[in-house]
């Protein structure tokens, strides 16, 4: 694994830096049980963003800050009025949005973790779909101060029943979680760890992911050539990153009715859609997008 994700995404770790579970929640858990008395239990999310993991850091006792979006992802300026101690984003392709960070914001964010004695929980979410461009290096990758925490999964992927995820602790995070390691047990079999670790090693993992790349490409430019028909009644905020798009019905809006089609499409706000464009059959992109005008 460690190989892998510095061919990847050019984060320099070793073995026993990585922690294994099944699925981004129970990692949060474990990162609130070693960030206990490190830092104010205060943490930082895009808004926007993904909800899922929020419910992990209230039940932890955390105070929850939503922070705004600029054009280029999280509003630092913000952030650093927030009082948080934390901060959790998705800098290489942010949800809903599909924001891609650019390096210069990765630097400022990791000047105000380095600054404020924080963390940065960097969800690198996507970030292997890059399907045009260089990818943009990871916020680990950029980090000398060890305030990056690096998390990474297989599910969107390989399958969304392949529950497994990673954490990668800088190093002042790892030696407390050594002390404690002893009072976990691993959340994923060993027979899947080894099936997966097989997988990478045989070079099988890069192959698909060329595949996907590929066919998600040529399905992209398919929803833009579908798009083009519906000129001036929706748009397609462009993505160079992953299986989603956001998609925007300006102008006059009405009761959209989603619900045949509610796996792939989901209403975020007025006139607002993410539509998890990969998941679906390229014939189809002209009959759902019509639902939305």
């Amino acid at each position: 694994m460690a190989d892998y994700t510095y061919k990847a995404r050019g984060v320099v770790c070793s073995p026993d830096q990585i922690i294994i579970g099944s699925g981004v929640q129970s990692l949060l858990h474990v990162f609130c049980d070693i960030a206990a008395g490190m830092v104010r239990p205060e943490v930082a999310f895009e808004e926007p963003g993904f909800v899922d993991v929020r419910p992990v850091f209230l039940k932890r006792g955390y105070k929850l800050h939503p922070i705004s979006l600029d054009k280029d992802g999280i509003n630092i300026r913000s952030l650093v009025e927030s009082n948080a101690a934390v901060c959790y984003t998705s800098p290489s392709h942010q949800y809903p949005t599909g924001l891609v960070m650019p390096v210069q914001k990765r630097m400022e964010l990791i000047k105000w973790a380095d600054g404020s004695g924080g963390f940065i929980l960097e969800d690198d979410y996507d970030s292997e779909l890059r399907l045009f461009g260089r990818p943009v290096p990871s916020l680990y990758s950029l980090d000398s101060s060890g305030r990056v925490v690096y998390i990474g999964s297989f599910s969107t992927v390989i399958a969304p029943s392949l529950r497994i995820s990673y954490m990668i602790l800088p190093d002042c995070l790892n030696e407390r979680y050594k002390d404690m390691a002893k009072g976990y047990r691993s959340t994923v079999s060993t027979a899947e760890q080894l099936v997966l670790a097989e997988y990478i090693v045989k070079g099988l993992y890069a192959r698909h992911l060329r595949r996907m790349r590929k066919k998600c490409s040529e399905k992209l430019k398919l929803l833009y050539h579908a798009a083009g028909e519906f000129k001036g009644l929706l748009k397609i905020h462009p993505s160079d990153t992953g299986t989603f798009v956001l998609v925007e019905t300006p102008g006059m809006r009405k009761s959209v009715d989603i619900e045949a089609f509610s796996e792939y499409l989901t209403g975020l706000w007025d006139g607002f859609y993410v539509f998890n464009y990969a998941a679906v059959r390229p014939e189809k992109y002209k009959e759902i997008l019509g639902l939305l005008i």
